[in-house]
């Protein structure tokens, strides 16, 4: 038949005996490539979790309630993937059957590399990747211990962790630290946040059908110039949605105890009496700033630890950048609150544009009583950076690590500490290029090459874990 249709014939007419040499020719050229193709783009998954628990996920839209210009309440919800410990083993599907085309066709149009953004087959075999997590199995109710006895007359209660993502994130690219934190006994709230940073929010739909996302916010760019040295209006947008992420961590946390209390339509899994009190924040990038944020205006005695990994300081709010850098820090002559000096040289005066909407004296030396701070408080604090944002000093590592150096950070009896993971570079953090081939995150000079982001992983869960446990031994 391919002889035919390309006219190729022998002198004699003989096109059978071609046809027949054509055919394994073919045939080679197709198991070459489909052996190639499975080289490159192997089969990928999330690495297993290591804890004593098994895990149980449920994905639910928790309610939201904030006043509007005019003081009126009106109520809205959080989009949230729910992880926590089970007793019931089982996987389920990384990206839900429904949306997993919507899913990846989204990702790569907001996230991928300008070049590659068309081609979301490039991730299609996510849809295909499972999970250690069983969907909507029941939370435990049964502790176990660290050998991994059961100790049948412990009643399960579990801290709860209010996880949020990245920019350009979403709960789902978070997945695996989700599922190893609750694989060792907390609740992870990952919020899907609606501020237009994320790469994948669907608003809580009003019938089975419909499928409302939030769209990604491209316009914020305008303000970026590459060529300035300060974008001030681009990092005033950002601190814009990081007002909006605020209330949406706040709130999910109140939505959390309240499950703790009674159970609610809203979600089909039961964590009534199941729940401690101690709330935990975590997030990385946008997250962790987002996380640093909340904790300052969150009502106090709640907010246990905060634990962020990479935190774009300079998008928290003027509130939570006030709160973290509160206290008068001096290594010279003069100082004022929130303002941070070395020799006498500035090295923090409110980031960039400085502070706003605050106490007009808070840039003179004031103060303001009302003004929360995170270092009067019961809070301990873990700050994790890659070494790629170490090396330039991105989310204000240096001045971070000389103010914790010298006990100026954190409240007293109360730890607070900076770790470093090398050979990580900032995106490693995600479930991204775990389920991405190697040597494609190589080539995108997204990973440092140096090691498994797998590897990278389970080192930055390791100290988290490790910081948590002693924050229990504490308590």
């Amino acid at each position: 038949y391919a002889a035919v249709e390309c006219d190729i014939f022998d002198s004699d007419g003989n096109v059978a005996r071609i046809a027949s040499r054509s055919f394994p020719i073919l045939g080679g050229i197709c198991i070459g490539v489909s052996t190639l193709l499975c080289i490159l783009f192997p089969p990928l998954q999330l690495g297993q979790v290591t804890g004593r628990y098994a895990v149980g996920v449920v994905n639910a839209y928790l309610p939201m309630k904030e006043e509007n210009v005019k003081n009126e309440k009106k109520s809205g919800s959080v989009s949230t993937r729910i992880f926590y410990p089970s007793n019931v083993s089982g996987s389920s599907l990384y990206l839900d059957e429904k949306h997993g085309a919507l899913f990846t066709n989204e990702v790569m149009k907001v996230s991928g590399p300008p070049p590659l953004r068309p081609y979301s087959f490039l991730i299609d075999h996510w849809r295909l990747v499972r999970i250690p997590a069983a969907e909507n199995a029941p939370a435990a109710t049964i502790s176990i211990d660290n050998t991994g006895k059961e100790e049948l007359e412990v009643k399960a209660q579990f801290p709860v962790i209010i996880f949020s993502h990245g920019l350009m994130g979403n709960s789902r690219t978070y997945t695996y630290q989700a599922m190893e934190l609750a694989s060792h006994g907390y609740v992870v709230v990952s919020l899907d946040h609606g501020d237009g940073s994320s790469s994948f929010t669907i608003k809580e739909p009003q019938n089975a059908e419909q499928v409302n996302l939030v769209p990604y916010d491209f316009d914020i760019f305008k303000h970026y110039d590459p060529t300035r040295k300060e974008n001030v209006d681009y990092v005033r947008a950002r601190r814009a949605q990081m007002e909006i992420r605020v209330k949406e961590i706040l709130s999910a946390m109140d939505a959390i105890l309240h499950l703790n209390k009674q159970d609610e339509s809203y979600c089909q899994t039961s964590f009534q009496n199941k729940l401690t009190k101690d709330m935990i924040f975590m997030g990385h990038s946008f997250g962790g700033a987002a996380s640093l944020s909340a904790a300052a205006v969150a009502r106090p005695g709640l907010v246990r630890s905060i634990l962020v990994q990479d935190p774009a300081i300079d998008w928290m709010t003027d509130v939570g950048r006030h709160a973290l850098f509160d206290e008068v820090v001096v290594e010279g002559n003069g100082g004022v609150e929130g303002i941070i000096k070395k020799d006498g040289n500035v090295l923090y005066d409110g980031g960039t544009g400085g502070y706003r909407n605050q106490s007009t004296d808070m840039n003179n030396g004031g103060t303001s009583p009302e003004q929360p701070s995170l270092h009067n408080t019961s809070i301990n604090m873990q700050f994790l950076y890659s070494n790629e944002w170490q090396d330039a000093n991105w989310g204000n590592e240096s001045i971070l690590d000389h103010l914790i150096t010298n006990n100026h950070i954190g409240a007293k009896n109360q730890k607070c500490e900076l770790a470093v993971i090398k050979d990580m570079k900032h995106n490693e953090s995600s479930d991204v290029h775990v389920l991405m081939p190697f040597w494609l995150s190589k080539v995108m000079n997204a990973i440092s090459g140096k090691r498994q982001p797998l590897d990278v992983h389970r080192e930055l869960m390791d100290k988290s874990l490790q910081f948590l446990d002693g924050m229990k031994q504490q308590q």
